[in-house]
């Protein structure tokens, strides 16, 4: 099973940004290449028709680039084969692409206001790379490792490739520049658990999770 991603020749905003020397993009790139390797995703990369090294991609400008993501299958589990294929591809492109940054400041929250009154919380929100999640989604799978649930066998279509990502370390706690490691620092999760494990601070495990839902006679 292949995903293959390749812009078309007009799409030249976007091959300048994909061939950005920003080391830290170049450096995820590689990462996540590394990572599918792992879990039997193999990645590889073409620029202006030549193979190279994902973990060394050639400096720009680049006229053409070719992305593609190979699993061999033995057609027991195609949805979720190309729900990993997919992913990854997606991941690898995402990572080569900026991440906006967003910030949200606000005042300290009024009191006496009455029900449904509109106010403004202080938040911060910290960066979260689409690029880790779909490549969560690509070695962990599309479901639950909590509870098991997944949401397309529950939903059908409607629920392909739905579900969140849990952060084993808090994004907030990760140093500046930290690079994700997908099979280790992250784990998908259904909405329900998801919430449970933030219960506690610092969050508790999905495997621990996991295990006060077998205690409970929940699942198996």
């Amino acid at each position: 099973m292949e995903a293959v991603f390749s812009p078309d020749p007009f799409a030249s905003r976007l091959m300048k940004t994909l061939c950005s020397d920003d080391p830290q993009r170049r450096k995820e790139f590689a990462a996540l290449a590394s990572t599918f390797g792992a879990v039997g995703v193999t990645s590889s990369v073409r620029v202006d028709e030549k193979s190279v090294d994902p973990n060394s991609l050639p400096e720009g400008p680049w006229s053409k680039v070719e992305i593609s993501c190979i699993r061999l299958t033995d057609k027991s589990d195609e949805q979720g084969d190309a729900e990993r294929v997919a992913s990854a591809s997606l991941a690898l492109v995402l990572a080569l692409l900026p991440v906006e940054r967003e910030s949200v400041e606000i005042s300290p929250l009024a009191q006496g206001l009455p029900e449904g009154a509109l106010v403004r919380l202080a938040v911060n929100r910290y960066e979260r790379s689409p690029s880790n999640r779909a490549a969560a989604i690509a070695v962990h799978g599309a479901y639950c490792h909590a509870c098991g649930f997944d949401f397309s066998a529950f939903y059908g279509m409607l629920g392909d490739g739905f579900i969140e990502v849990h952060h084993r370390v808090p994004v907030s706690s990760l140093g500046e520049g930290y690079v994700i490691d997908p099979s280790q620092d992250l784990v998908p999760l259904c909405a329900n658990c998801h919430q449970m494990v933030h219960r506690e601070d610092p969050p508790i495990s999905p495997e621990d999770l996991r295990g006060l839902l077998v205690t409970r006679g929940v699942i198996r």
